[in-house]
């Protein structure tokens, strides 16, 4: 087969400036199958592009490779100057631009994305870890918002975006180009190189939340009787199997009458009844009133056939066995019709949500007694680390009794799970391993480790799933906590590593677990629901550029709702989410938290 023709009216564009501070040394002129690194990305764009761009501000170490080459015209501005100085100097109308630590570009993907069309700004991937804006197609008309930016000394590639015409590329997208996302690795630490497998961008917590969710599936249906019901999520809507009340119902205790009967009651001429008995709650027997009849009547009790409404005793002339009305009565006075709860038939629950008490008391009296509901998912939980112990009598110095397995316990059995006790592992990769091979014998619908995610040789969670053959969803998240957190699966079922403090376990439970058992068992609302208070004292973090995660204590006062961070010894209701922009968050400043299960 000919060769592809090489793409019109784009440049191939490496941008090879950055400081390589994590490699110890250049990582562009860093050895890959035999040439330096650089040299294979500049190999499959040369084969595309017609023209071809090396952006640098130290040229004369690239000569070797035999591109033109132009430096930033704004100095220490980051690969937005680069950018800016390749859309200024290749003569066609658009650049294809990547990195240089890129190793692994894929030539049918870059043309999918130079494909997409002349009318967009910029075309990007998106992955679930976030843009890939150093492997995108950016067109000449960007340059006016590009140099805008650097002039006023705003740098970030993201912020760029959100003034251009932008075409995203979702990973489906490129999943349906390409076997796996390999194209959009890069090489960090000279480790990096020895493996074809190259390590993966931290996730924000959306894009694990995400990413999660595709590898739950909702567990198998059963019927249950309505005293179970608590907290399970139906399946289907719950319909009422008749109506409430199912029949016409008293709501006073007083004397069922006629209306028609009273129609010309007054003070003047006042109408007089006979009274022919009584009906109590919860008789069952057929009455009847007549013309000029009436019946005592209890509250709740079943209104006899011929009467229309009741009138309250304090409201009656009783006397010899008659009583003496004054006034007509308005319809339905005192009474509730058959179908004023619910009528036959109609929803009381919808489905996808979870069962509460009042919910109970709403469904028993319309009939239901056994509903279908998602089983409740079986989750394994363990705890690495060689100082821990359950036997607090015999415990030895240096050793500690875990707070994880009563907390995971506990987290587990309010979000709707059953807790599957995997017991505490020595901090050793043989340990863990075969506590994780016996995890995938207990029909499990997850599996969730705490501890053992340091790094380096501690890191021994990473290892044992390796050894199992696991494929890895994900190594870190742009959460703090949660930078050493790891997804993974094996065989299907979903392993989910924590760090080892309570309190991170804590916080990531709610925002990523959480949501993994209600999809499990059929709720519709998956995700905490955001909600907005004012900051009572101010929080700050040590790093920006992450999320971080603080427990907080959500409470009203004087119309509003405010938050402040727990004092010491105080459960929190809720986590404070302190966006990635922020280090300090001040007093009286607007916030977002989720609610925690109480």
């Amino acid at each position: 087969m000919a060769d592809a023709p090489k793409l019109t009216g784009t440049a191939g564009v490496i941008l090879a400036g950055g400081a390589s501070s994590r490699f110890g040394s250049n990582k562009a002129l860093a050895s890959y199958q035999g040439q330096p690194l650089i040299a294979s990305g500049a190999a499959v764009l040369a084969s595309l592009f017609h023209e071809q761009l090396l952006v640098t501000n130290t040229p004369e170490i690239y000569r070797f490779l035999g591109w033109p080459m132009v430096g930033d015209y704004y100095r220490d501005a980051g690969p937005l100057a680069g950018i800016h100085a390749a859309l200024t100097t290749i003569t066609a109308e658009r650049a294809m631009v990547v990195a240089c630590d890129m190793p692994m570009l894929n030539a049918p993907l870059i043309r999918f994305l130079c494909d997409q069309g002349t009318e967009w700004d910029v075309v990007l991937p998106r992955l679930a870890n976030g843009h890939e804006p150093l492997h995108a197609v950016y067109h000449k008309r960007c340059l006016p918002v590009i140099e805008r930016h650097l002039r006023m000394g705003q740098r970030k590639l993201w912020q760029l975006l959100a003034d251009l015409k932008v075409r995203e590329i979702d990973e489906q997208e490129l999943l349906a180009v390409v076997p796996d996302l390999s194209p959009f690795h890069n090489v960090n630490r000279p480790e990096d190189l020895a493996t074809k497998t190259f390590p993966q961008k931290p996730l924000t917590l959306a894009a694990a939340q995400r990413l999660l969710r595709q590898h739950i599936a909702p567990t198998a249906t059963e019927t249950i009787p309505l005293g179970e019901a608590l907290g399970r999520i139906p399946v289907v809507p719950v319909r009422a199997p008749f109506a409430v009340p199912s029949f016409c119902q008293s709501t006073r205790d007083g004397f069922a009458v006629r209306r028609r009967d009273l129609r010309h009651a007054s003070a003047g001429s006042p109408v007089t009844l006979v009274i022919r008995g009584e009906i109590a709650a919860g008789d069952t027997a057929a009455r009847q009133i007549d013309r000029g009849e009436t019946l005592r009547i209890m509250t709740g009790a079943r209104l006899p056939t011929g009467a229309d409404a009741v009138v309250p005793f304090e409201e009656a002339h009783e006397a010899g066995g008659t009583i003496r009305l004054t006034a007509p009565l308005r319809r339905n006075s005192h009474l509730r019709p058959p179908g004023t709860d619910c009528r036959a038939n109609q929803i009381l629950l919808p489905a996808g949500r979870p069962i509460m008490p009042y919910d109970l008391a709403r469904m028993a009296p319309a009939g239901v007694a056994r509903l279908m509901v998602h089983a409740m998912p079986r989750a394994g939980y363990l705890c690495t680390g060689s100082e821990l112990t359950d036997d607090a009598a015999n415990l030895q110095p240096g050793q500690i009794i875990s707070g994880n397995r009563p907390l995971l316990q506990a987290l587990l059995r309010q979000s709707g799970a059953e807790p599957v006790d995997l017991g505490t592992v020595p901090d050793t990769v043989a340990a863990l391993t075969s506590t994780l091979t016996a995890a995938q014998s207990q029909r499990l619908s997850l599996c969730i480790t705490t501890g053992g995610m340091g790094p380096g040789k501690y890191d021994l969670v990473t290892h044992a799933l390796e050894q199992l053959g696991a494929h890895i969803l994900y190594h870190s998240l742009k959460v703090r906590p949660g930078k050493a957190t790891l997804a993974a699966t094996i065989s299907g079922l979903l392993f989910i590593a924590l760090p080892g403090p309570p309190p991170a376990v804590h916080l990531l439970f709610h925002e990523l677990i959480t949501p993994l058992i209600r999809q499990a068992q059929g709720s519709r609302q998956h995700l905490p629901k955001p909600i907005k208070a004012t900051l009572t004292t101010s929080v700050q973090v040590r790093q920006s550029g992450v999320l971080h995660l603080k427990e907080a204590v959500l409470f009203p006062a004087n119309g509003s709702l405010l938050a402040r961070l727990p004092r010491q010894g105080e459960s929190p209701n809720a986590i404070l989410l302190v966006p990635p922009t922020h280090r300090t968050m001040r007093t009286g400043e607007p916030a977002t938290l989720h609610l925690l299960p109480t």
